[in-house]
């Protein structure tokens, strides 16, 4: 008697098991809709196209969290332009006594997640990852890492009065 009780309890539990896994499956829960694009361009820009090439300006600097290494990225326009969808490559280089710099491993490209105002500095970091860097045994200091502008999106110029 006993053990049919416990069939029925073990069969009836599975039963819900089976029930609410197929009602959720019916019935997902749905993050509400986020704007992702806000953050990579500025919907409301006006601007005017330039005449020539923008000219980017990136800092890189080295921080630590403990043993995690991240590098923290400023980037400036010379001429106060705005850009979005701004891509950063970055690299480690080995520098000898002779002050001569020689790339280690292959540059990683990082994708901004913000938009570049006019005049303005924007500021990106991302982690560094052994993956990434296999070739390193440690993450050195600010000055083995190097970073530039590799591609961008649109590019606009403030809008002048005549």
């Amino acid at each position: 008697m006993a053990m049919r009780i416990v069939a029925i309890v073990i069969v009836a539990g599975l039963g819900l098991f089976v029930w609410s896994t197929k009602h959720e499956a019916e019935n997902p829960v749905v993050p509400p809709k986020v704007d992702q694009t806000a953050q990579y361009t500025d919907p409301n820009v006006e601007g005017v196209e330039p005449d020539g090439p923008p000219d980017f300006n990136v800092g890189v600097e080295l921080r630590m969290q403990g043993e995690k290494g991240i590098l923290d990225f400023t980037i400036t326009e010379a001429h106060g332009w705005y850009a979005e969808f701004l891509y950063i490559d970055f690299w480690y280089v080995a520098i000898d006594e002779n002050g001569e710099e020689r790339q280690i491993g292959d540059p990683v490209t990082y994708m901004c997640h913000h938009f570049l105002p006019f005049g303005e500095t924007l500021e990106e970091y991302t982690s560094l990852l052994d993956l990434e860097f296999k070739e390193l045994d440690g993450w050195g200091t600010t000055e083995n890492w190097r970073a530039m502008v590799s591609k961008h999106g649109k590019v606009l110029a403030p809008e002048t009065a005549d």
